[in-house]
């Protein structure tokens, strides 16, 4: 009979702990899954969706395509995001047949979309008449108080300022994107 209830808890204790083990292994992977789609920089928090990164700033969302470590080795002066940090207004402009152009259309609209939340209007053309009867812009129309930003394809992925004007050079289609979120995380002093 000793033998038999040696047996049960055995058999009892081999149930709780294989209960233990799949409970634990459940919360360790929703708990996980917690930790993958969300992530700190600069105190902000950043959480992973379909369409890239959002993050609360200023009280409203913003989108972005890349996280800031991401973007942070571009290269762009400290003095392009002061230039363009709380402006009424920003103009971007491109060539209408650029290489780029599609990619340029979706980071100026993206742009558009945070800038709206702090307050500073993005108005979008190009740098020459145009059939869509676009504004045209060039770097020789920047001032100080409204200043431009002008996307272009290049062989070298570059943000320079000349002036009131902020040149951005794309080698590829993905860096229109990744320079909009650098330009956008100076703008907003997410990355000094």
């Amino acid at each position: 009979m000793a033998r038999k209830e040696k047996k049960s808890k055995w058999g009892t204790f081999l149930v709780f702990f294989i209960a233990f083990i799949m409970v634990s292994s459940v919360i360790g992977f929703l708990w996980s899954g917690v930790d993958q789609n969300e992530s700190k920089y600069n105190n902000i928090k950043f959480t992973r969706t379909q369409s890239g990164w959002t993050a609360l700033i200023e009280g409203k969302w913003a989108v972005f395509d890349y996280f800031p470590s991401e973007v942070e080795p571009i290269n762009i002066s400290s003095n392009i995001g002061a230039m363009l940090a709380n402006k009424p207004e920003i103009d971007t402009t491109s060539f209408i047949n650029d290489t780029f152009s599609e990619e340029i259309a979706l980071a100026q609209y993206n742009m558009a979309l945070v800038l709206n939340n702090v307050n500073i209007y993005l108005r979008t053309g190009f740098t020459a008449n145009n059939t869509f009867k676009m504004p045209v812009f060039t770097c020789e129309d920047a001032t100080p108080a409204v200043p431009i930003i002008y996307f272009m394809q290049s062989n070298q992925t570059l943000v320079s300022m000349k002036d009131s004007c902020v040149v951005v050079e794309a080698r590829n289609a993905d860096d229109i994107l990744r320079v909009k979120d650098r330009l956008l995380y100076s703008i907003l002093g997410i990355i000094r």
